[in-house]
């Protein structure tokens, strides 16, 4: 039996026992007993078949946990858009193509600042959510696979590396944007294993 259809019988049975407690506090008298429909016998609880993990949705820190990480990865996916703009517009620039739809992207300065800005943003939430998740995981190792915190580990030193060099000013304008782009497949790698379809 499947995890969904034992979760379903699981209910039915409950939902079906709580009317038949109603029922006989309701029937106070042998008369009133006898001229209630029939009660259904329901047995013991029907086996729920393989366990059911736990349900960590309850948890404020792994929802903080999780929250932190998405929102990481949302600003990583938002920094390689950025990187992808400023890569267009430094490419129209030295071809000296201004019409089109170069004339719609921001200038070369201010994407550089936001850039950099993302990707602060993004180096202290992923090292948070990383914090978070090694606190909850040293409690319950089961909860995490290893591919998924390689993953998360990658990403989060690789931004922070290129936070560093671009701090640095060793790594700056079309080689920190190149570098951003290939920042977002660890992340992408990251939140594609954290989906429960890919743990299935």
């Amino acid at each position: 039996m499947g995890l969904a259809a034992a979760r379903a019988a699981r209910r039915r049975w409950l939902w079906l026992s709580a009317w038949q407690r109603l029922l006989q506090n309701r029937c106070r008298n042998r008369e009133e007993l006898n001229s209630a429909p029939p009660v259904v016998e329901l047995g013991p609880a029907p086996d729920p078949g393989p366990s059911v993990p736990p349900d960590t949705t309850a948890k404020p820190m792994i929802v903080l946990h999780v929250a932190t990480a998405v929102l990481a990865y949302c600003v990583l996916g938002a920094q390689a858009l950025n990187s992808l703009a400023y890569l267009l517009q430094h490419r129209a620039l030295a071809r000296r193509r201004f019409g089109g739809i170069y004339a719609f992207l921001p200038a070369l300065v201010p994407l550089e600042r936001v850039g950099a800005q993302l990707l602060g943003a993004a180096v202290w939430m992923l090292g948070l959510s990383l914090v978070i998740g090694a606190v909850d995981w040293s409690a319950n190792l089961s909860l995490v696979t290893l591919p998924k915190l390689g993953a998360a580990s990658a990403a989060w030193l690789g931004a922070l590396f290129v936070a560093v060099q671009r701090r640095r000013e060793r790594l700056l304008g079309p080689a920190f944007a190149r570098a951003s782009l290939w920042l977002l497949l660890p992340a992408l790698l990251a939140l594609w294993l954290s989906l429960p379809a890919a743990r299935a």
